[in-house]
């Protein structure tokens, strides 16, 4: 894109307006690339948590995963929940909450 600098002086809202939209296209483009099907990123974040686990001697705990995947620890908690009522982990409890969670040894740890 090219603007000219009587362009940027005079009527920054439109240049602006054009960028945001490049921006746009470029972004959902780039997304085009990723499962668009709910069960698909699941299965990413699935195979995302189980690698995470191994590297962490099979445990994992709910702050660990919402960094990780930048979102609140209420949502790490949620999706560990679900994992664990798949069987894929299991709830390490401390005195009065569920602190960490185990992978379970039947688990497929390639992340699959």
């Amino acid at each position: 894109m090219r603007f000219s600098a009587n362009q940027v002086e005079k009527r920054p809202h439109i240049c602006q307006r054009q960028l945001k939209q490049a921006f746009g296209h470029w972004w959902s483009m780039s997304l085009s690339s990723l499962p668009a099907d709910e069960s698909g990123v699941w299965h990413l974040r699935k195979a995302a948590l189980v690698q995470m686990a191994v590297r962490n001697r099979d445990v994992v705990k709910p702050a660990d995963v919402a960094k990780q995947f930048n979102v609140s620890g209420r949502t790490a908690a949620i999706w560990l929940r679900r994992f664990e009522q798949e069987g894929l982990f299991t709830a390490v409890s401390g005195k009065s909450r569920v602190t960490a969670y185990a992978l379970n040894d039947r688990a497929d740890k390639s992340g699959t």
